[in-house]
């Protein structure tokens, strides 16, 4: 697209033909556009009345960075922190290209987030009404009542966590921060904002309940266990030293998903179990099988091993398995997404911003699910 957008409209009916558009989805060809000059761009949208964020949205670009430089003309390679609160062309982009670095490592470094379902909600608590059981169907003959499932419910109250950093730059950073150098620092936010969340996720699944804080009501204990499979490291008699991983537990903790009609699909492990996973003379003989040591290499993950996609991380505990089938095993309901906010602070000369994530981490199904210590 070119930077001269071709064509015309002004002031608050752009601006609420604009948020129509992307409201309803409209391709960017149809939306109403302006001339927009290189040097001026940012103070035109602001004289319309629109924000970077909606313009950036309404042209289809998924990038901030690749955004300004392409469609507004402006490099962010040259420019120091005090730019962006001081030029006309990016004063107040501040939380459209910081979220946008931190939101992009958050997602790249989340491993839950592609083994669980996220559902917005807009309350401070919420309520999972599951039933834990194999969900029996019924044959029926022509006009035969047709009876209610017999299970049990399980009715489980989770409370929010939030979450978040500051970001306080004085005006000294400012003027001799480059962007590109202030990009590390927000992607490594996204990072252990994505590490956080993990860790919370993981703890749910394997325990049935959040991790516990210092502040704030939450569950005390699990409404229903996660089921844990038997390990033959921890069976008495076995011959198999405690802490060791047999092939024997891959097919035990699959077939006891199997047997409760659900299908393991994905194993998390600690880096520690993932050592001792690769051990295990079964799975270096598979993964020595030329094309698929390859894909190892390629991807940095052992894929679809027992019909199992296998993520390692270090929130989860050293010496144990967790398995599920995705999207049945859990759920995050997410109240805020990812919000960054900017302040200043006269008498301290500081520019503060601050990033923030409201959400429940919570188990679905509890019979999707299984996690063996060994």
């Amino acid at each position: 697209m070119s930077k001269t957008l071709v064509r015309q409209a002004k002031g608050l009916k752009l601006k609420e033909e604009l948020v129509k558009g992307i409201l309803q989805g409209e391709q960017r060809e149809s939306l109403p556009t302006f001339d927009l000059d290189p040097e001026s761009a940012m103070f035109k949208l602001r004289e319309a009345g629109i924000t970077a964020r909606e313009y950036m949205e309404a042209t289809g670009s998924k990038d901030a960075r690749q955004f300004y430089e392409k469609e507004l003309g402006i490099s962010l390679d040259s420019l120091v922190l005090e730019e962006f609160w001081t030029s006309d062309d990016t004063r107040g982009s501040i939380p459209e290209l910081f979220l946008d670095t931190i939101l992009m490592a958050n997602l790249n470094h989340m491993v839950t987030n592609q083994v669980i379902t996220e559902i917005p909600i807009d309350r401070e608590s919420i309520v999972i009404r599951t039933f834990e059981d194999a969900g029996q169907i019924y044959e029926v003959a022509q006009g035969a009542n047709i009876p209610d499932d017999t299970g049990y419910l399980i009715r489980r109250t989770h409370f929010v966590k939030k979450i978040g950093r500051g970001l306080g730059m004085t005006y000294e950073e400012q003027r001799r921060t480059p962007f590109p150098l202030m990009q590390l620092d927000l992607a490594r936010l996204g990072m252990r904002m994505a590490l956080k969340e993990d860790l919370d996720v993981l703890n749910t699944l394997r325990t049935g309940i959040p991790a516990q804080a210092a502040y704030g009501p939450q569950p005390a204990q699990a409404a229903i266990a996660t089921p844990t499979s038997t390990s033959q490291s921890n069976t008495g008699g076995s011959g198999i030293s405690s802490g060791t991983l047999v092939f024997a537990d891959l097919v035990n903790i699959v077939t006891d998903i199997a047997k409760r009609n659900y299908k393991a699909d994905f194993l998390i492990m600690s880096p520690v179990s993932y050592s001792k996973f690769l051990l295990i003379s079964q799975v270096s003989n598979y993964l020595n099988a030329g094309p698929v040591a390859s894909s190892v290499l390629e991807s940095g993950i052992v894929s679809h091993f027992l019909g199992m996609d296998i993520f390692i991380t270090n929130q989860m505990v050293d010496n144990e398995m967790l398995a599920g089938q995705k999207g049945f095993a859990g759920v995050k309901f997410v109240e805020q997404p990812l919000m960054l906010e900017e302040e200043k602070i006269i008498s301290r000369q500081l520019d503060r911003a601050q990033v923030t994530k409201v959400y429940v981490p919570a188990v679905l199904y509890t019979q999707a699910l299984s996690r063996m210590p060994f």
